[in-house]
């Protein structure tokens, strides 16, 4: 019973492990998530004891979010049903499969996981500081030369363009796709709004306690490559965040002159945003397309603009899981003549994307689960 007893404490820990080594390698090398899932569903399966830890997890809210969780997966489910692209239908659901297995899997996991939750922020926060250590050092490395012993730091990519265009066009080291060396700019933007917002959180759990210093300069160090990733919708996210978390502070405390800084913060917060490089060509956009210089804004709204002419017509349970994306496709193609037909859109939206597959069921359960978690 003793040599049981301290294998399955082993194994326990083994499995906690390997659930941080996810969070901490997903911002900095995605590559090894799918080996590391591997050894996570081993050792959970050796583990055992899944009823008793179930039972042990499954309480209130927890319980709420594990049947809508199942629930939304299962809408896909029954989208494959009524779809006619049967094989479609089917990949898509194999795409979120993760979806089930990370619900069972944290369902079921030991008491590790409840104790110490925290720590997998943590290691998600010290993995998006290594991924933004690695972008910089890539960068760097990639714009400076030695020429006839002398000292050379060029970061344009683009000699030919001016250093405004350079950032737009996505032509400089330090800016957007060519900084982000690890990821796409969106999805290392999306991991460095979570290593934001997570610090928040354990900024309020005063869990930096005297180290407010490091708080701050993890915090800056991820606004400001947030901000140079130059991707319009997290900077936008961005905004968002700090604009809430700003009002968060100013209602808290009740000291004037903090209060009158934190309405500065926001101003400042603002004009960043209108002087973004990327945000001002989008506002030129625009601008043509309300003077009627152009039909299109943005390939993005077109999709959703389409997107939502597929909803109207298909509000309650959607096109399908595995027809929206063909019909959406062929849509683009009709109304707005977009030749590229080897190139497959998707919604860019998860709750369109969800609506388009699933219609206001799947939307409404995405919303819950959001919402309860």
């Amino acid at each position: 019973m003793k040599n049981t007893s301290l294998y399955i404490n082993y194994i326990s820990k083994l499995n906690f492990f390997f659930a941080i080594a996810i969070f901490f390698f997903l911002p900095v090398y995605r590559w090894f998530i799918p080996y590391i899932i591997n050894l996570w569903i081993i050792t959970w399966l050796l583990e055992g004891n899944f009823i008793r830890k179930f039972k042990q997890n499954i309480k209130g809210i927890n319980k709420l979010t594990f049947i809508f969780l199942i629930l939304f997966f299962a809408s896909f489910i029954v989208g494959a049903i009524y779809s006619i692209n049967k094989a479609v239908a089917y990949k898509h659901i194999e795409q979120k499969l993760s979806i089930l297995i990370f619900t069972i899997l944290l369902a079921t996991s030991n008491n590790l996981y409840r104790k110490n939750k925290d720590i997998f922020l943590k290691f998600f926060i010290a993995g998006t500081v290594l991924a933004v250590i690695i972008c910089y050092g890539f960068a760097l490395y990639r714009a400076v030369s030695f020429e006839t012993g002398e000292f050379i730091f060029d970061a344009s990519v683009m000699g030919n363009k001016g250093f405004p265009a350079s950032i737009t066009d996505g032509g400089n080291y330090f800016f957007y796709g060519e900084l982000s060396a690890l990821a796409h700019p969106t999805y290392f933007g999306i991991f460095l709004s979570i290593a934001i917002i997570s610090l928040f959180y354990l900024k309020d759990k005063n869990v930096f306690g005297n180290k407010k210093t490091l708080y701050f300069i993890l915090l800056f160090g991820f606004i400001i490559t947030a901000f140079m990733l130059l991707t319009r919708t997290n900077t936008f996210a961005l905004m968002i965040i700090l604009f809430f978390r700003v009002v968060q502070t100013i209602l808290k405390n009740k000291n004037k002159i903090f209060r009158l800084i934190s309405i500065f913060l926001i101003l400042v917060t603002i004009a960043g945003m209108s002087l973004h490089p990327r945000f001002r060509s989008f506002y030129s956009d625009i601008s043509d397309y309300i003077s009627g210089k152009t039909k299109v804004v943005n390939t993005r709204f077109v999709i959703w603009e389409s997107s939502f002419t597929i909803i109207k017509n298909n509000l309650w349970f959607g096109k399908g899981t595995g027809d929206y994306k063909e019909k959406l496709n062929k849509l683009l193609q009709e109304r707005h003549e977009i030749k590229k037909k080897d190139i497959s859109y998707n919604a860019h939206n998860q709750y369109i994307e969800t609506m388009l597959a699933t219609g206001i069921t799947g939307l409404f359960l995405l919303i819950l689960i959001l919402s309860i978690s």
